[in-house]
């Protein structure tokens, strides 16, 4: 039966449930077919923004959770869909104004509260922060303490803007209680599970998956893969990374937040690894917690995907010396010719092709020096995956022991020959 002389209601049921079945291009169309009908159906606007942030195409998610404010102003559900993806394209001014107006509208909106204290601590405004995530703490003193005091940890490190040392290891020293609070914040049948499946095998477990490369280098199709094939990667944020490893450890802790992840030259092995010792155990209590809140059986392979691992990786392997690393590599001209044209956290969009250029070499090298370090180490390239997808992601299955089925052959589908050749388009944009 096909959808003639169905409703717009009814149609735009259909396209949710296409939605929630990662059915994304059809729900898509749906949606358009839905807009077709009643160009004023607010939800069709917003709920095709929610497909287009699943794809990763923040661009076409803005205009449409734009289109619906247009139409219904004073909703808190539509401004934080806003401010959220505006949060995860970098634009913090603009995720700022959406969620405070979601709150003024909604004063007991919790999750309004938690992005708005993630974000002003990542500008650097720690009191109004501290504000936000006190108020997420009082809507809701058990569910979101361990979030919440993440967020209260995180916007004092991220005040050692320059990752000293010295500075971090009395942060964390004057943290301790709050991150004892956080060990003891989870309800009974939490911490049952947690001492059952964890505690108890933590030590015979193997070592995490660490999942790296440069930005912009396929990192994020290539974790969504592997993390909806069985390697559980805590994926609570966009592009498949986990909070907990990729914000509040490696961009605040270790770098310091704002643009330093992207500062040059990259810091130094020895400046890395001189994190190791004051944050081990602090890394091995917090990750369990963090992600049995984001289903973790306590069974699966895990592991972690952040672009910031390539320069980080000294410490990490230092911390899991058994860790299998998985490194994707594309060709430098077209990963500096994407990120000209893409704003990223903390520095916005730098259309600076030399930058970009010199800053992924670094990314790259440094992997490479780490490379004879590694128990186990898989390279791939990025070209290979979108050239031959299947029989290249067969191959990295097998080294990590993954069964490739047939939501893995239908994830395969996202990836697309016309990513190649970023570096032709950028220098045909500029004649």
């Amino acid at each position: 039966m096909g959808n003639e002389g169905m409703s717009a209601g009814q149609l735009l049921k259909q396209a949710n449930q296409l939605k929630r079945a990662g059915r994304l291009d059809e729900a898509i169309a749906l949606y358009h077919q839905v807009i077709e009908i009643n160009p004023n159906f607010a939800w069709a606007y917003h709920n095709l923004g929610d497909a287009f942030v699943k794809q990763g195409n923040f661009d076409e998610a803005i205009v449409n959770y734009s289109q619906s404010l247009e139409i219904v102003p004073n909703s808190p559900s539509f401004l934080y869909s806003l401010g959220s993806v505006c949060w995860k394209t970098g634009d913090l001014e603009a995720a700022i104004q959406y969620l405070e107006k979601a709150i003024a509208l909604k004063p007991d909106f919790g999750k309004s509260y938690q992005l708005l204290g993630q974000t002003l601590t990542q500008k650097g405004e720690f009191d109004r922060a501290t504000i936000a995530y006190s108020k997420v703490a009082q809507l809701n003193p058990g569910l979101s303490q361990f979030q919440t005091t993440l967020g209260l940890l995180s916007q004092d490190l991220v005040k050692s803007k320059n990752t000293d040392v010295n500075n971090t290891q009395k942060t964390l020293k004057i943290n301790n209680s709050a991150s004892q609070l956080a060990l003891t914040s989870l309800n009974n049948s939490t911490m049952h599970l947690l001492h059952q499946k964890l505690w108890n095998s933590l030590a015979q477990r193997k070592e995490p998956v660490l999942v790296l490369g440069m930005h912009n280098s396929g990192t994020s199709i290539l974790a969504e893969i592997l993390h909806k094939s069985g390697l559980f990667l805590g994926a609570n944020m966009a592009h498949y990374e986990s909070y907990f490893f990729s914000i509040f450890i490696n961009n605040n802790l270790l770098m310091g937040g704002g643009s330093n992840w992207a500062q040059m030259p990259i810091m130094s092995i020895e400046k890395v690894k001189a994190f190791s010792d004051r944050v081990k155990s602090y890394i091995k209590q917090l990750w369990v917690l963090d992600y049995l809140r984001c289903g973790y059986d306590g069974e699966s392979a895990w592991g972690f995907k952040d672009p910031r691992l390539c320069v980080l990786l000294p410490l990490y392997l230092d911390i899991f010396p058994n860790s299998k690393v998985v490194h994707i590599k594309r060709n430098p001209n077209d990963v500096a010719a994407s990120l000209c044209k893409k704003k990223k956290l903390g520095v916005g969009q730098v259309d600076n092709f030399d930058y970009w250029k010199k800053l992924t070499l670094q990314h790259v090298e440094r992997v490479l020096e780490c490379k004879n370090s590694c128990q186990s180490y898989y390279e791939l390239s990025y070209e290979n995956l979108c050239l031959d997808s299947e029989k290249t992601v067969l191959r990295l299955f097998n080294f990590l022991d993954l069964h490739f089925t047939q939501e893995t052959k239908s994830l395969l589908k996202k990836i697309h020959k016309k990513a190649i050749g970023s570096y032709r388009t950028y220098k045909e944009s500029l004649e």
